[in-house]
């Protein structure tokens, strides 16, 4: 086990062991060792809000709490993209995001994913992230699927693997 000491008190005999068990653990010095090129990303996120575009999201919910108003799953979707975004402008200057839209008809130019639709590229988030939420708050159901269109084609799972390299 090279340079690493570990002890899960288990049965070595020692006290430490007997009296409850203890965790230790020992990295070799030339492992901490880090360069300052290597810290160059550290503490930055690069988050991306895939939002399903399916037909299912487009059904009305009835809220939860009262005096809150009927609206699709989607238009929730959206309005806690849109406060997870303004969150992250106010928490970091750091992090990176993108919104995408899959399952919707079309696709995106810049991207060559099938019924996937980049609304805002992998980038620093500012005000225009937010604007361009809003106008997706303010179209109505038919207008939504007139210029995305929305299908039932596309996984989770198939944009995760097909965005792990994006940027």
């Amino acid at each position: 086990m090279s340079d690493e000491a570990m002890d899960f008190g288990g049965g070595g005999g020692d006290s430490d062991a007997q009296s409850g068990g203890s965790f230790e653990w020992s990295v070799p010095q030339d492992e901490l060792d880090f360069y300052e090129a290597d810290l160059q990303g550290a503490g930055r996120d690069a988050v991306i809000f895939a939002i399903d575009f399916s037909p299912m999201m487009f059904q009305q919910c009835n809220p939860k709490q009262e005096g809150k108003k009927v609206q699709s799953a989607l238009k929730t979707t959206i309005e806690a993209v849109r406060e997870a975004v303004i969150s992250r402008i106010y928490r970091s200057e750091q992090d990176f995001l993108s919104i995408v839209l899959y399952n919707t008809f079309n696709r995106s130019v810049d991207i060559a994913v099938d019924h996937v639709n980049v609304v805002d590229p992998l980038q620093r988030p500012g005000v225009e992230v937010v604007k361009k939420l809003d106008k997706l708050l303010e179209m109505d159901a038919d207008e939504l699927q007139a210029k995305f269109g929305s299908v039932d084609k596309c996984a989770i799972g198939d944009i995760l693997l097909k965005f792990r390299n994006y940027n």
